[in-house]
């Protein structure tokens, strides 16, 4: 996420297109292994509004920052549509909620 808004900030504003998004903890990706051809998609359980979840991590940490909703704002130069960021059909969906995994940071 710290690489998201960093790419997305403009002075105290974190711009971010309004489009979903369904994190996954890293251990649950490490715990993949090595994908069939190089290639494996996993997500989280949950999906969020990818500002909710910025806004969320950035008050966590005491973050000045004000998220917009932008839907021109690029995400690492591409300009999004709301469902672009969510795992498709075939996709491994991971058991880990975001709530654990916070509360495991904690």
């Amino acid at each position: 996420m710290k690489g998201i808004v960093g790419t997305a900030t403009g002075g105290d504003t974190v711009r971010l297109a309004p489009v979903k998004i369904q994190p996954a903890h890293s251990d649950d990706v490490a715990a993949a292994g090595i994908p069939v051809n190089g290639v494996a998609e996993i997500a989280g359980p949950d999906a969020f509004r990818l500002g909710e979840l910025v806004r969320q991590g950035l008050a966590a940490g005491n973050g000045p920052r004000t998220v917009a909703a932008d839907p021109h704002a690029t995400y690492f130069g591409a300009e999004l549509e709301g469902t672009t960021l969510l795992p498709g059909p075939d996709a491994r969906i991971n058991k880990t909620r975001l709530a654990d995994w916070s509360a495991q940071r904690q």
